[in-house]
């Protein structure tokens, strides 16, 4: 091969490069790689880079036989000490020798032949072998599989280079050169031609912004993801709840956020233990997955967080959640996941959003009691931040905190919570909360439920076989010199040590629902919200259970 260039006519000879002069001399420009690695081998040279550099091939494989010069599994391809093998530059000017990319640096060439230059200074070099042509940088810093199009079959067709439009084609035919215009005329080649070789793994950290994204959030979220599922139940609820979200708002008027939105967005707020409303919203706006569980498109402008503010009151005075806890039970009723028969009940403190040293005395404080008897702490005292909290505590080792009391109501067979309600702190709240809940159960005929020994007290027992349910409640050690009520046929049955065993599913509802979740400490204050919100994180409970059940049917 040979390159007209300024200053005469460039030729690579056996391991050396002359130019020929206008008078029919010529001059020696530079061995390569030197003078005692040369030898037979240079076989390609290039033009002029804009820094006045000659580019040179060089292969290093007279050793072997190269009558199979295109078979990839020639000894030669996989000899590491054919070192030299590669593409040199030499400078015009000063004559220097310099290895731009070689098999030394781990580039995995093999028969390297022409070599031509575009206009920015990146080199072509054609590999007979892989039929293929590399680029290489203009530091050789990143070598990549350019083209991987049949090369001319050799000999007698030259491997010049072949112009066109500004870009370099090395070895490729002008019906080649179409095809791949056209994005025809490949063949499986040893080397894909999407593999690129660099002298660094690291990835290219350069990016496009993108004006147009043709993927929507239905299509990014995973087909087994666990918010699809709660999705799906949840839709479910609020269908059956949409007549009535529209007695809670007027009839005329600006269009408010949608109630579903709103629901879907504290259900993601617990599930997810999301600090604050505030940073719920921070993170719907730059999160797809929340977006999509929500139902705001990725272009969708998020609401104010003052929004769940103005409408909390709407949706307490509807008791969404307590009818949406209703709804989910009734979807796990229908899907068989509920014991009709056997039931436990327990209670959880919950801390309230105030401080001990809020607590102050009433001025002026009562004369009597909230019950008629000697005043209480209760009575004579207050919190500043959350008058409707008391200081309550469950055990005589531990400090009372300000509290509220939450209580639930589960079923045996899964520990799905059947019924929820949040009260003031009370020694007497359990058992009350207990009661009012049994009340409100659907049933066919006797049931069952157990209890803890705090359960265990006369009017609390008499009070279930007054409302044909036989009491399953754990008696008390005798240490504690508590009597117990329960009658011997109800101690010995089968079922009492069934139940004992069963209620321990309700320390899972509480201990879920405290793991950096509202029932831990609640950011409410006052009874009324405390019992709206207790009563949401309970659906959402039940939502994330059956999520679980329903895919093991």
């Amino acid at each position: 091969m040979n390159q007209n260039t300024v200053g005469g006519l460039y030729l690579p000879l056996t391991g050396e490069v002359v130019v020929l002069k206008d008078d029919g001399t010529y001059d020696h420009i530079a061995w390569v790689p030197s003078k005692e690695e040369s030898g037979k081998d240079l076989i390609g040279l290039g033009g002029l880079d804009k820094a006045d550099n000659i580019y040179v091939v060089d292969k290093a494989h007279s050793k072997y036989d190269e009558e199979d010069l295109t078979n990839p599994f020639h000894p030669a391809c996989r000899d590491a000490t054919a070192t030299r093998t590669g593409i040199y530059k030499i400078d015009a000017k000063t004559r220097r020798v310099t290895a731009l990319a070689t098999k030394a640096d781990g580039w995995p060439f093999c028969f390297p032949h022409g070599v031509a230059v575009d206009s920015n200074s990146n080199v072509y070099m054609a590999d007979i072998t892989y039929s293929a042509i590399w680029k290489i940088s203009p530091d050789g810093k990143k070598v990549d599989l350019w083209s991987a199009h049949p090369l001319f079959n050799w000999p007698p067709s030259p491997y010049s280079g072949v112009f066109f439009d500004s870009e370099v084609y090395l070895g490729v035919s002008a019906i080649q050169l179409a095809e791949k215009r056209l994005g025809g005329g490949e063949k499986d080649t040893p080397l894909h031609k999407a593999i690129g070789y660099v002298e660094n793994m690291r990835g290219d950290d350069a990016r496009q912004e993108v004006v147009f994204s043709y993927l929507n959030t239905e299509q990014r979220i995973p087909a087994d993801h666990p918010l699809r599922g709660i999705r799906g139940l949840l839709e479910g609820s609020l269908q059956e709840l949409s007549m009535h979200f529209d007695a809670l708002y007027a009839r005329r008027g600006r269009p408010s956020i949608a109630p579903e939105r709103l629901l879907r967005a504290l259900l993601l707020m617990v599930l997810y233990s999301i600090r604050s409303e505030r940073q719920l919203m921070e993170q719907i706006d730059y999160n797809l997955l929340y977006r999509w569980f929500v139902g705001l498109n990725p272009d969708d402008e998020v609401w104010d967080v003052t929004v769940f503010t103005k409408n909390r009151e709407r949706l307490m005075a509807g008791e969404v959640s307590e009818r949406l806890l209703q709804s989910v039970v009734e979807q796990a009723r229908g899907r068989g996941l509920l014991s009709e028969e056997h039931f436990t009940v327990d209670g959880t403190l919950i801390q309230a959003w105030a401080n001990r040293r809020s607590f102050r005395p009433k001025d002026p404080p009562p004369a009597t009691g909230a019950d008629g008897g000697k005043p209480c702490l209760r009575d004579t005292h207050e919190s500043n931040s959350d008058p409707e909290a008391r200081l309550f505590k469950r055990s005589r080792w531990v400090q009372a905190l300000p509290s509220y009391l939450g209580h639930v109501l589960t079923e045996n067979r899964h520990g799905l919570v059947v019924a929820a309600c949040a009260t003031q702190s009370s020694t007497r709240a359990e058992r009350d909360a207990g009661l009012t809940m049994v009340e409100g159960l659907k049933r066919a005929g006797r049931i069952t439920l157990g209890a803890d020994n705090a359960y265990q007290e006369r009017d609390f027992v008499e009070g279930l076989r007054a409302r044909g349910v036989v009491p399953h409640v754990a008696e008390c050690p005798g240490a504690y010199r508590r009597a117990s009520h329960l009658r011997a046929e109800e101690r010995a049955g089968v079922g009492f040590g069934v139940s004992q065993r069963a209620r321990k599913l309700v320390e899972k509802v509480f201990g879920w629902g405290k793991q950096a979740r509202p029932v831990k400490q609640m950011k409410l204050r006052g009874v009324r919200r405390v019992d709206w919100m207790f009563r949401l994180v309970m659906a959402t409970h039940n939502l994330l259970r059956m999520q679980k059940l329903i895919p093991a049917q």
